[in-house]
């Protein structure tokens, strides 16, 4: 079902960065979604993204601290605009 499963749905993945966040967005990359990851560290959100790019897939990856409303508004704000719509919102920060 690679490619399929996850077509036309756009996931907003917290804690995208590694463990079981990094987990789901590259599945859900890899069954179609359109992945908006954050994490607070952009040098694992940059291996995240080479890895699903690496799978043939896109991804957008936003710096963010879920802690922080600001953040939190902002990556919705930009996944909105980017995508017009988030339809799952899978999170994992800390894992």
């Amino acid at each position: 079902m690679d490619g399929v499963r996850h077509q036309g749905r756009v996931a907003i993945v917290t804690g995208t960065g590694s463990g079981i966040g990094q987990a789901v967005a590259l599945r859900l990359a890899k069954e179609g979604a359109a992945v908006v990851g954050c994490d607070i560290s952009t040098a694992r959100l940059d291996t995240t993204l080479e890895r699903i790019q690496a799978a043939g897939k896109h991804a957008t990856m936003l710096p963010a601290d879920i802690t922080s409303q600001a953040d939190v508004d902002r990556v919705v704000d930009e996944t909105l605009a980017g995508h017009g719509r988030s339809m799952c919102s899978p999170t994992s920060p800390g894992s």
